[in-house]
């Protein structure tokens, strides 16, 4: 439970028990993050629930979720309003990272975080390769095994990286060339934390 002002505004518990009272959770107070456990056994349900309308921010790390799961969730037509997304230690590989770009949910992200989330330079490069509209300012990657490829994808892909403030790269075994390629880049002139 966390609060703000006095105000109930995020909540941490089971997928199951947020898909039972998730309604009344939301009505006592301005909810608009929640953290889910156990929801790989609940990602049919929990992608069907119209509650999901009602969040900014979801949390699904340490879930396990592969790209089956994420399919079922980028299919969800209850996401649209959500800013923040955090699968941080889940199997999401390169095949998850397309699926994630591909969502209808993805452009209006402005928080993304996937740490340890198995995705590699080839993973990164799916997240950028698509054109079109990204807010993403937050972008989370650490713990990938990245290397200087993984900044050579970001730094050649200045439609994704515009309008980063917040790139997080620790433990993503990058180099003194990859560490330089990503200072020079012109698309990453508004960071703000590297």
């Amino acid at each position: 439970w966390e609060f703000r002002r006095g105000c109930l505004e995020a909540i941490e518990l089971r997928a199951d028990i947020f898909l039972e009272h998730g309604d009344r959770l939301l009505s006592l107070g301005p909810v608009r993050n929640v953290s889910l456990s156990e929801a790989a056994v609940e990602i049919n349900a929990l992608a069907a629930s119209p509650l999901l309308k009602r969040l900014i921010a979801l949390d699904l790390s340490g879930n396990d979720l592969g790209p089956p799961e994420l399919a079922t969730l980028a299919g969800s037509p209850h996401l649209e309003g959500l800013t923040g997304l955090q699968l941080d230690d889940n199997p999401v590989g390169v095949e998850g990272a397309a699926i994630l770009r591909q969502a209808p949910f993805f452009p209006g992200l402005r928080s993304l975080r996937l740490c340890d989330a198995r995705i590699g330079p080839t993973g990164v490069e799916r997240l950028a390769e698509k054109s079109g509209p990204v807010a993403l300012q937050v972008l989370s990657l650490d713990q990938n095994n990245l290397g200087t490829a993984g900044a050579e994808v970001l730094t050649a892909a200045p439609a994704f990286c515009r309008g980063l403030r917040r790139l997080s790269l620790t433990g993503t075994n990058m180099q003194d060339a990859g560490l330089r390629a990503l200072l020079q880049a012109r698309c990453l002139e508004g960071l703000v934390e590297l």
